[in-house]
């Protein structure tokens, strides 16, 4: 069974450019993406022992990225979770986010996908 990065923003035009992007990134993680927190928390559910990352905007219709964060560890996601935001918080991510990647650079998120997926798979080769 194979590991996931959930990808959430409501833009399908990003969704679909890390899509496009996040592919290339590791071929032993299966990329989901979502244009609704919603979806992926109910995808989360059902698959949370595969979840290795999960990458989320934070402004979004309905449920923001801290609600997201929230119920993904209220139902036992433990995967870390990556606020990809043009929101400024001082330069951190908020409480109980792995990190923060400042909105447009898509770039930057695939290289922090690629850098935390290496990490990952050293931990568990040890």
């Amino acid at each position: 069974m194979r590991q996931k990065i959930l990808f959430i923003d409501d833009d399908p035009a990003v969704v679909e450019m890390f899509q496009n992007r996040a592919v290339t990134v590791s071929d032993k993680y299966d990329v989901v993406t979502f244009e609704r927190p919603s979806e992926a928390l109910f995808y989360a559910v059902q698959h949370k022992s595969e979840i290795a990352l999960i990458v989320t905007d934070y402004e979004m219709p309905v449920m923001n990225g801290k609600k997201l964060l929230k119920l993904m560890r209220k139902i036992h996601v433990h995967a870390p979770i990556v606020l990809y935001s043009g929101c400024d918080f001082n330069g951190e991510p908020p409480e109980g986010f792995a990190a923060r990647i400042e909105k447009p650079m898509l770039l930057d998120v695939c290289k922090y996908v690629a850098t935390e997926i290496n990490q990952l798979e050293k931990y568990r080769a040890a």
